[in-house]
C-alpha cells in the first residue's frame, strides 16, 4: 500500500479505520469545538484583552491543524474509488469544490485572509464570525450531519420546489397587502418590497406585531398567508423528513444483507433470494444474561445469531451458540414448545424470522427446509434419548 492510500484509508476509510484514525479524528473534532468556544468567548467584553494571548494561541493551532488535514485530504482525493482513473487535477478539483471542502477551506480562509491584509483598514469583526462555520467541519465524522447533508443533497429537488412556492406566496402576498393597507398606512406599507417584513413574519407565523393589518381585506389576506404558511412549511418538514427515513431504511437494508449473506445457513442462497430474507427478518439486539426464550414456551421465530454468544439451557447439560448458529427451528417445525432456555452470555445481536415468515420461507425455498429439518432432527435426539453429540455435529445437523 502507498502513502498515500494508506492516509486515505485513514482520514476517509472510517468504516474499517484503524486506532490511528480514531485518534486523529478526535483530536480534530476537540480542536472544532476549542476553536469555536473560543470564538464565541472573544466576543465576551474584557475577555479579549484579559486572555487574548490564550485566544490567539488556539487560533494559530487549531488553523494549523485545519491547514494540514485540507492538504493533505486534497492530496489523497486521487484515490476515491469515483475518482479513480481521473488526471490526478481533474480529482483534485472535484473533491475542492464539494460542500465539505468548501466548508474545510472557510475554516481556515479568514486567518491568511487577515494575515495576508486583505482586509487592513476595515473591521473585521463579521472575518472573525465567519470562523464559526468551523462547527459545520463536524460533518466529517458525525455520521448524523453526514446523513441530514445527505438527505438535502438527495431531495433538493422538492425542496426547491416548497422553496418556489414559499417565494410565490411572499411575493403575491407582499403585492395583496400593499394594495390595500399602503392607503391607511402609508408608513408601514410604503412598498411592496418594505410589505416583504411583514409577509415573512406572517407566513412563518411568528407575528411580531411591529406591522399589522388594519383593514378588512388586509386582515383577511393576512389570515389566510398564516394558514398558507403552515400549510408549505409543513411540506419542507414532511420531504425532508421523508428522506431521512427512506436514508434509514437504505442504511437498515444493507446493514441486514451484510448479516444475511454471513449466516451460514443462507450463504448458498441467490443475491435476489437474500434480497428477500432481508425484507423479512427484524434485527434484535439483547444484553448480557438475557433470557430470549424460556423452556416450556411457545416460540415466536427462528433467530439467527449475528454477534455474541448464548447458551442453551437442555436436560442433557448446557451448550453454546455463538455467531452464525440458529435455534428455535425444532419447536416451528414441529409444532411444539421450546425444550431449553437460551440466555445470552455477552450482548449479543440477533435477526428474529417471524413464524408467518418462516412457514411461507419454507415452502417457497425446499432446501432451506431440508437443512433446517436435519438441524432440528439431530438436537431432538440429542433433548430426547440424552445423547451428547459433538457441538460442530449439532450445528451441521448430523445426527
Amino acid at each position: 500500500m502507498t502513502l498515500r492510500r494508506h492516509l486515505y484509508s485513514i482520514l476517509e476509510g472510517r468504516e474499517q479505520s484503524s486506532r490511528l484514525g480514531l485518534i486523529l479524528d478526535w483530536i480534530i473534532v476537540s480542536l472544532i469545538l476549542v476553536s469555536v468556544v473560543s470564538v464565541m468567548l472573544e466576543t465576551v467584553i474584557g475577555y479579549e484583552d484579559k486572555y487574548g494571548h490564550w485566544f490567539h494561541l488556539v487560533e494559530v493551532c487549531s488553523v494549523v491543524a485545519f491547514t494540514i488535514e485540507y492538504v493533505l485530504r486534497l492530496w489523497v482525493a486521487v484515490e476515491e474509488p469515483a475518482h479513480r482513473g481521473h488526471p490526478s487535477w481533474k480529482a483534485r478539483l472535484q473533491y475542492m469544490i464539494r460542500p465539505l471542502a468548501l466548508i474545510d477551506l472557510l475554516a481556515i480562509a479568514p486567518f491568511y485572509l487577515a494575515m495576508a491584509g486583505v482586509f487592513a483598514g476595515t473591521d473585521l469583526l463579521l472575518l472573525r464570525l465567519i470562523r464559526l462555520l468551523r462547527i459545520l467541519k463536524l460533518a466529517h465524522y458525525s455520521r448524523a450531519i453526514g446523513t441530514f447533508l445527505g438527505v438535502l443533497q438527495a431531495e433538493w429537488r422538492a425542496l426547491a420546489f416548497a422553496f418556489s412556492m414559499v417565494a410565490i406566496m411572499l411575493v403575491l402576498s407582499s403585492a395583496l397587502i400593499y394594495h390595500f393597507e399602503r392607503s391607511v398606512q402609508p408608513e408601514a406599507f410604503s412598498s411592496i418590497p418594505q410589505a416583504l417584513w411583514w409577509a415573512m413574519a406572517t407566513m412563518t407565523t411568528v407575528g411580531y406585531g411591529d406591522i399589522v393589518p388594519v383593514t378588512p381585506e388586509g386582515r383577511m389576506i393576512g389570515g389566510l398567508v398564516m394558514l398558507t404558511g403552515i400549510g408549505l412549511f409543513g411540506l419542507w418538514t414532511g420531504i425532508i423528513a421523508s428522506g431521512f427515513t427512506e436514508e434509514i431504511r437504505k442504511r437498515s437494508f444493507i446493514i441486514n444483507w451484510d448479516l444475511v449473506a454471513s449466516v451460514p445457513l443462507f450463504q448458498d442462497l441467490s443475491a435476489a433470494q437474500i434480497g428477500q430474507i432481508v425484507r423479512l427478518l427484524h434485527p434484535l439486539e439483547v444484553p448480557p444474561r438475557y433470557a430470549v426464550v424460556r423452556r416450556g414456551e411457545e416460540v415466536s421465530g427462528l433467530y439467527f445469531i449475528v454477534a455474541g454468544q448464548l447458551e442453551a439451557d437442555l436436560p442433557s447439560g448446557p451448550f453454546r451458540l455463538q455467531t452464525g448458529d440458529h435455534f428455535g427451528e425444532l419447536a416451528l417445525l414441529s409444532g411444539s414448545r421450546t425444550p431449553a432456555t437460551i440466555v445470552s452470555l455477552s450482548a449479543a445481536r440477533l435477526m428474529v424470522l417471524e413464524e408467518e415468515d418462516f412457514h411461507e420461507l419454507m415452502e417457497a425455498h425446499p432446501q432451506l427446509r431440508e437443512e433446517l429439518q436435519a438441524t432440528a432432527e439431530a438436537r431432538s435426539h440429542w433433548v430426547m434419548l440424552d445423547q451428547g453429540l459433538p457441538l460442530e455435529n449439532l450445528r451441521r445437523g448430523k445426527s
